[in-house]
């Protein structure tokens, strides 16, 4: 497909955009922006290829992160989105991508070791998308803390939540919430984190084991002088018993 031939370019002072496997319609796509150079290779005959592109404004979000491209001789639009957009803060992270209107969550994953030292690991459905905004994305001030230097700071994941934005392409990726109180997302490709609080994860927790609805209980349960852990029973129900 033309999105894999040409699969990116440069915007000067911005960075590399990379193409989505999708189309946007007609009517997200607002003003021209600026022509860009489009660089292809083909590994069969050794020959590249440079054709020149349209971008345009995607409605409601923000150049920096995203944009429409329109290939030559062509009449469909391609999301292309930039990896190195770096948010200040939760609020501009929102605003810029207008995640308001476009973000919408799905499944929620709770993944623990009770005191008997069994692997839980838990799958809950249910869950709003209005909830998500109130319990965990309303301080708009909250600083993005991403550190290209130290991303692989040690990361104890509590919990994630499944989440889209269609508009760009991006299905089945995450909001996860670690033990310590921090928020992280991969949407655009590289890693937001934000400290919202030990103690609104833990109340997101309560209300989802409260108010959602158990779907899986997965149990790895260790064997007798063993460390290793073998498959246990999957619940359907939290009464249920192994």
């Amino acid at each position: 497909p033309i999105w894999q031939q040409f699969p990116d370019f440069e915007r000067f002072d911005i960075g590399t955009y990379t193409l989505r496997d999708v189309t946007i319609d007609k009517g997200m796509v607002e003003e021209y922006l600026e022509d860009v150079n489009l660089h292809g290779y083909d590994i069969y005959t050794e020959t590249g290829y440079d054709i020149v592109g349209k971008i345009y404004r995607i409605k409601g979000i923000n150049p920096a992160c995203a944009v429409a491209l329109q290939y030559p001789d062509r009449t469909d639009f391609f999301p292309a989105v930039c990896s190195k957009y770096h948010p200040a803060t939760l609020g501009q992270f929102i605003n810029d991508l207008n995640l308001r209107e476009h973000l919408r969550v799905g499944t929620v994953y709770h993944s623990y070791r009770d005191e008997n030292d069994t692997y839980h690991d838990k799958e809950y459905a249910g869950l709003t998308t209005e909830k998500v905004w109130e319990m965990l994305l309303c301080d708009d001030a909250l600083c993005n803390e991403y550190d290209e230097e130290n991303w692989q700071r040690q990361w104890n994941n509590k919990i994630s939540i499944r989440i889209d934005m269609p508009l760009l392409g991006y299905h089945n990726i995450s909001i996860s919430l670690s033990e310590n109180g921090y928020l992280r997302t991969n949407l655009l490709d590289t890693e937001k984190i934000f400290h919202i609080g030990k103690d609104k994860v833990d109340a997101f927790l309560a209300y989802v084991e409260e108010n959602c609805r158990l779907q899986k209980d997965d149990e790895l349960i260790p064997m007798p002088n063993d460390t290793n852990a073998v498959s246990g029973t999957t619940m359907t129900t939290p009464a249920q018993k192994p």
